[in-house]
């Protein structure tokens, strides 16, 4: 197995979105098809070149290890459309779907419990490789009990290197391809980089409110602002009755019009808006709400525009934070 990053996970309080999925959209949703990316074929699984195939954890794995492979391998995403994949619970079959394929892209870290266990169970496989998207960041990089590392621009492109590296290795006949592709999405994830850089440096305000976990820690440190929300960096849990108060008192204190959410805290990732934030705008003068994606699961629109995590990004979270941000 390679790198383990030893993060900590945070303490679970009560599950938001065990309270939301307990009606008939949550049944309908448990019921979408499992994949973003469908096998080409029923290959066997062994290493045959552009037949050879495998799984990454999450969406942004996924995306990024699609991004590199091009057409030369099948990566397959298990987390439906609407779900994300920090917290998820597998499907049974899942390991056994995993292990009929050739490879596996991973973060090893306990907030994918999941996954870890999976690649643990894997390990002795000879004709499987574990891919861990951490193994070549920094230590230093990282931050303690906080292990939202994709939505870094930075880090995302050392995890890019790290899935190329491994895909040649499993291919070498395409290890040219691989680098090609990755040197390329990582220009364009470095773009998004920029992006971000400009929004910090035009920003009116440092300070913009969000209603969701904890995720976006490695953005604030990386560009120097704040997005303010009192939930804990686990999924699961949800804000009380003081914390939707104090974030009313932040909201007028620095006078945001548009208060941000993680629409995959909702019913309905694609339509729907938290309770908390029609709370908040209905006790503050704020107008308006946008979503803020943690590029942990994708929505159904979202794949039908074909968005990726870049995508994610430039269309959905740098005009929201625009927007909640302001901008001279």
């Amino acid at each position: 197995m390679l790198l383990s990053s030893g993060l900590l996970s945070a303490d679970m309080e009560l599950s938001r979105r065990s309270l939301l999925k307990t009606g008939a959209g949550a049944a309908a949703l448990g019921t979408l098809a499992g994949c973003l990316s469908e096998p080409d074929s029923g290959d066997d699984g062994t290493n045959g070149g552009s037949q050879y195939d495998g799984y990454a954890a999450f969406f942004a794995l996924w995306d990024w290890t699609q991004q590199v492979a091009g057409d030369e391998l099948t990566v397959n995403n298990p987390v439906e459309a609407g779900e994300m994949g920090h917290g998820w619970d597998p499907p049974a079959d899942l390991q056994r779907n995993i292990a009929e394929t050739g490879f596996f892209v991973y973060f090893d870290i306990p907030e994918f419990d999941w996954a870890q266990d999976i690649a643990a169970d894997l390990e002795s496989e000879e004709t499987m490789t574990l891919i861990d998207g951490m193994a070549d960041m920094d230590a230093d990089d990282l931050i303690p009990v906080d292990n939202h590392v994709w939505v870094d621009p930075v880090l995302a492109q050392t995890s890019v290197e790290t899935i190329a590296d491994a895909l040649a290795a499993i291919d070498p006949d395409s290890e040219d391809v691989y680098e090609d592709n990755a040197a390329a999405y990582i220009d364009r994830i470095d773009e998004v980089d920029s992006q971000f850089e400009e929004l910090a440096a035009n920003a009116v305000r440092d300070t913009v409110v969000f209603a969701g976990h904890d995720s976006f820690r490695y953005v604030e440190e990386r560009y120097g602002f704040e997005i303010y929300t009192p939930v804990g960096t686990s999924p699961d849990e949800a804000e009380s009755l003081d914390d939707v108060s104090e974030m009313v008192s932040v909201i007028n204190e620095h006078d945001i019009d548009t208060i941000l959410y993680d629409p995959f805290e909702t019913e309905n990732p694609d339509d729907d808006i938290p309770n908390a934030v029609d709370v908040l705008l209905d006790e503050t003068d704020a107008t308006d709400s946008m979503p803020l994606s943690p590029a942990e699961g994708t929505t159904e629109t979202w794949n039908d525009n074909e968005y990726g995590w870049v995508e994610q990004m430039t269309e959905v979270n740098i005009p929201a934070l625009e927007a909640a941000f302001g901008t001279e």
